[in-house]
Protein backbone atom coordinates (compact mmCIF):
# COMPACT_ATOMS: atom_id res chain seq x y z
CA UNK A 1 0.00 0.00 0.00
CA UNK A 2 1.90 3.18 -0.62
CA UNK A 3 2.52 5.66 1.62
CA UNK A 4 -0.07 8.09 0.23
CA UNK A 5 -2.66 5.45 1.20
CA UNK A 6 -2.12 6.28 5.03
CA UNK A 7 -4.65 8.93 5.86
CA UNK A 8 -2.59 9.85 8.82
CA UNK A 9 0.24 7.37 8.75
CA UNK A 10 3.13 7.84 7.00
CA UNK A 11 2.38 10.72 4.83
CA UNK A 12 1.80 13.16 7.85
CA UNK A 13 11.10 15.02 10.43
CA UNK A 14 52.30 36.74 11.20
CA UNK A 15 54.48 35.69 10.49
CA UNK A 16 55.84 38.99 11.91
CA UNK A 17 58.02 39.93 8.85
CA UNK A 18 60.15 36.96 9.18
CA UNK A 19 63.68 37.24 9.09
CA UNK A 20 65.61 40.46 10.56
CA UNK A 21 63.95 43.75 11.30
CA UNK A 22 66.94 45.86 11.88
CA UNK A 23 66.53 48.69 14.61
CA UNK A 24 66.22 52.44 13.53
CA UNK A 25 69.90 52.46 12.50
CA UNK A 26 71.72 55.88 13.75
CA UNK A 27 72.48 58.63 11.21
CA UNK A 28 76.28 58.15 9.76
CA UNK A 29 77.80 59.71 12.70
CA UNK A 30 80.77 57.39 11.96
CA UNK A 31 82.62 58.61 9.07
CA UNK A 32 84.62 61.39 8.74
CA UNK A 33 82.77 64.39 10.57
CA UNK A 34 85.33 67.53 12.32
CA UNK A 35 85.13 70.22 14.16
CA UNK A 36 87.12 73.06 13.50
CA UNK A 37 88.11 75.70 16.54
CA UNK A 38 88.93 78.96 15.93
CA UNK A 39 91.20 80.11 18.28
CA UNK A 40 91.89 83.76 18.78
CA UNK A 41 95.80 84.88 19.30
CA UNK A 42 97.19 88.08 19.97
CA UNK A 43 98.94 88.15 16.75
CA UNK A 44 95.83 87.57 14.63
CA UNK A 45 93.78 84.19 14.12
CA UNK A 46 95.00 80.70 13.24
CA UNK A 47 93.65 77.65 12.50
CA UNK A 48 94.12 74.79 14.73
CA UNK A 49 94.71 71.32 13.61
CA UNK A 50 90.73 69.67 13.27
CA UNK A 51 89.89 67.54 16.08
CA UNK A 52 88.26 64.53 14.85
CA UNK A 53 84.50 64.17 16.83
CA UNK A 54 84.61 61.08 18.91
CA UNK A 55 83.10 58.27 16.42
CA UNK A 56 80.24 56.81 17.92
CA UNK A 57 80.05 53.22 16.87
CA UNK A 58 76.48 52.16 15.46
CA UNK A 59 74.40 50.43 18.37
CA UNK A 60 75.00 46.24 17.02
CA UNK A 61 71.84 45.44 14.93
CA UNK A 62 70.24 42.40 16.40
CA UNK A 63 68.23 40.04 14.23
CA UNK A 64 64.83 39.44 15.21
CA UNK A 65 64.52 35.43 15.48
CA UNK A 66 62.21 34.29 12.70
CA UNK A 67 58.96 34.07 14.50
CA UNK A 68 57.18 30.39 13.55
CA UNK A 69 53.33 30.39 13.19
CA UNK A 70 51.73 26.81 14.19
CA UNK A 71 50.10 25.46 10.66
CA UNK A 72 46.67 26.59 10.35
CA UNK A 73 44.18 24.43 12.58
CA UNK A 74 42.05 22.17 10.62
CA UNK A 75 38.65 21.16 11.39
CA UNK A 76 37.91 18.27 10.50
CA UNK A 77 34.31 18.03 8.42
CA UNK A 78 31.91 16.46 10.53
CA UNK A 79 31.83 12.35 9.71
CA UNK A 80 28.65 10.96 8.32
CA UNK A 81 29.34 7.14 7.71
CA UNK A 82 26.88 6.75 4.75
CA UNK A 83 25.68 3.69 5.82
CA UNK A 84 24.43 4.54 9.05
CA UNK A 85 23.60 8.09 8.77
CA UNK A 86 23.37 9.62 12.34
CA UNK A 87 21.87 6.25 13.61
CA UNK A 88 23.02 2.87 15.18
CA UNK A 89 23.95 0.43 12.69
CA UNK A 90 21.48 -2.61 12.41
CA UNK A 91 23.60 -5.58 14.33
CA UNK A 92 24.32 -7.80 11.30
CA UNK A 93 21.99 -10.90 13.16
CA UNK A 94 19.13 -8.13 12.68
CA UNK A 95 19.29 -7.21 8.97
CA UNK A 96 17.52 -8.30 6.40
CA UNK A 97 18.87 -9.68 3.41
CA UNK A 98 20.17 -7.21 0.35
CA UNK A 99 18.50 -8.48 -2.32
CA UNK A 100 18.91 -6.92 -5.95
CA UNK A 101 18.23 -3.43 -6.50
CA UNK A 102 14.88 -3.53 -8.28
CA UNK A 103 13.46 -6.26 -7.21
CA UNK A 104 11.15 -6.16 -4.37
CA UNK A 105 13.24 -7.25 -1.05
CA UNK A 106 11.86 -9.44 1.87
CA UNK A 107 11.82 -8.12 5.68
CA UNK A 108 13.12 -10.41 8.57
CA UNK A 109 11.73 -9.24 11.38
CA UNK A 110 14.55 -9.36 14.08
CA UNK A 111 14.00 -12.04 17.32
CA UNK A 112 15.52 -9.56 19.42
CA UNK A 113 13.74 -7.04 21.63
CA UNK A 114 12.87 -3.98 19.56
CA UNK A 115 15.12 -1.10 19.75
CA UNK A 116 13.72 2.39 21.23
CA UNK A 117 15.76 4.43 19.10
CA UNK A 118 16.03 4.80 15.45
CA UNK A 119 18.36 2.17 13.79
CA UNK A 120 19.39 1.70 10.27
CA UNK A 121 21.54 -0.07 7.65
CA UNK A 122 22.69 0.05 3.77
CA UNK A 123 21.80 -3.10 2.42
CA UNK A 124 22.72 -1.52 -1.14
CA UNK A 125 24.91 1.37 -1.24
CA UNK A 126 23.97 3.80 -4.35
CA UNK A 127 26.08 5.49 -6.31
CA UNK A 128 24.43 8.60 -7.58
CA UNK A 129 23.62 11.92 -5.65
CA UNK A 130 22.77 11.74 -1.80
CA UNK A 131 19.25 12.43 -0.73
CA UNK A 132 19.19 15.66 1.45
CA UNK A 133 16.16 18.12 3.11
CA UNK A 134 13.95 19.76 0.56
CA UNK A 135 14.86 16.92 -2.21
CA UNK A 136 11.72 15.54 -3.72
CA UNK A 137 12.26 11.83 -3.69
CA UNK A 138 10.89 8.89 -5.50
CA UNK A 139 11.18 5.52 -3.56
CA UNK A 140 9.45 2.19 -2.91
CA UNK A 141 9.32 0.58 0.19
CA UNK A 142 8.32 -2.59 1.97
CA UNK A 143 6.91 -2.58 5.96
CA UNK A 144 6.82 -5.04 8.32
CA UNK A 145 5.74 -4.54 11.98
CA UNK A 146 7.28 -6.65 15.33
CA UNK A 147 4.43 -7.62 16.19
CA UNK A 148 4.01 -9.66 12.69
CA UNK A 149 0.63 -8.02 12.17
CA UNK A 150 1.39 -5.06 9.78
CA UNK A 151 2.67 -5.56 6.01
CA UNK A 152 2.32 -3.49 3.27
CA UNK A 153 4.12 -2.54 0.27
CA UNK A 154 4.25 0.16 -2.53
CA UNK A 155 6.14 -2.58 -5.41
CA UNK A 156 2.57 -3.25 -5.83
CA UNK A 157 1.25 -0.26 -7.34
CA UNK A 158 3.15 2.78 -7.66
CA UNK A 159 6.48 4.32 -5.86
CA UNK A 160 5.82 7.29 -3.32
CA UNK A 161 7.12 10.74 -3.73
CA UNK A 162 7.74 13.15 -1.11
CA UNK A 163 9.74 16.06 -0.31
CA UNK A 164 12.41 15.22 2.59
CA UNK A 165 12.50 17.02 5.63
CA UNK A 166 9.05 18.73 5.12
CA UNK A 167 6.99 16.84 7.27
CA UNK A 168 4.73 14.94 5.14
CA UNK A 169 6.43 11.57 5.77
CA UNK A 170 6.92 10.02 9.74
CA UNK A 171 9.73 11.37 11.42
CA UNK A 172 11.47 7.81 10.87
CA UNK A 173 11.60 8.27 7.45
CA UNK A 174 12.70 12.44 7.62
CA UNK A 175 15.75 11.47 9.66
CA UNK A 176 16.47 7.97 8.23
CA UNK A 177 16.62 8.60 4.57
CA UNK A 178 19.10 11.74 4.95
CA UNK A 179 22.26 10.63 3.32
CA UNK A 180 20.82 7.65 1.08
CA UNK A 181 22.16 7.50 -2.82
CA UNK A 182 20.00 6.86 -5.98
CA UNK A 183 20.27 3.37 -6.45
CA UNK A 184 20.24 2.62 -2.66
CA UNK A 185 18.49 0.26 -0.28
CA UNK A 186 18.38 0.66 3.58
CA UNK A 187 16.99 -0.48 6.47
CA UNK A 188 15.44 1.23 8.39
CA UNK A 189 13.98 0.25 12.71
CA UNK A 190 11.59 2.87 13.80
CA UNK A 191 10.32 3.33 16.88
CA UNK A 192 6.89 4.08 18.18
CA UNK A 193 8.31 7.71 18.74
CA UNK A 194 8.89 7.89 15.37
CA UNK A 195 6.28 6.54 13.67
CA UNK A 196 2.78 6.43 14.69
CA UNK A 197 3.10 6.10 18.76
CA UNK A 198 0.14 5.22 21.00
CA UNK A 199 -2.52 6.09 18.10
CA UNK A 200 -1.41 3.79 15.68
CA UNK A 201 -3.21 3.13 12.06
CA UNK A 202 -6.56 1.79 11.06
CA UNK A 203 -7.26 2.00 7.67
CA UNK A 204 -9.03 0.11 5.71
CA UNK A 205 -5.92 -0.72 3.65
CA UNK A 206 -3.69 -1.21 7.03
CA UNK A 207 -3.95 -1.28 10.42
CA UNK A 208 -1.00 -0.56 12.69
CA UNK A 209 -1.73 -1.39 16.40
CA UNK A 210 -0.30 1.24 18.64
CA UNK A 211 3.11 1.89 20.22
CA UNK A 212 4.30 -0.50 16.81
CA UNK A 213 7.86 -1.05 16.19
CA UNK A 214 7.97 -0.70 12.32
CA UNK A 215 10.65 -1.82 9.68
CA UNK A 216 11.01 -0.97 6.36
CA UNK A 217 13.64 -1.27 3.66
CA UNK A 218 13.35 1.54 1.15
CA UNK A 219 14.60 1.83 -2.40
CA UNK A 220 15.54 5.41 -3.63
CA UNK A 221 14.74 5.35 -7.41
CA UNK A 222 15.32 9.06 -8.36
CA UNK A 223 15.60 12.57 -6.95
CA UNK A 224 13.35 15.00 -9.06
CA UNK A 225 14.24 18.19 -9.41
Amino acid sequence: MPLARISSGLLSTQNQGGGSKKQGLPPTIGLSIYSMNLVQKKAGYCLCIPTAAPVTTAAPVTTAAPVTTAAPVTTAAPVTTAAIGMFTQIPSADQSAAGIFGIEPIVSVPMSAAPTQLLSSDLIMGSGPAAKDGDILVMHYVLAGYSLTVKDSSWTMVPVEFILGAGIVIKGWDLGIIGMRIGGRRELIVPPSLAYGADGVESPEIVIPANETLIFIVDLLNINP
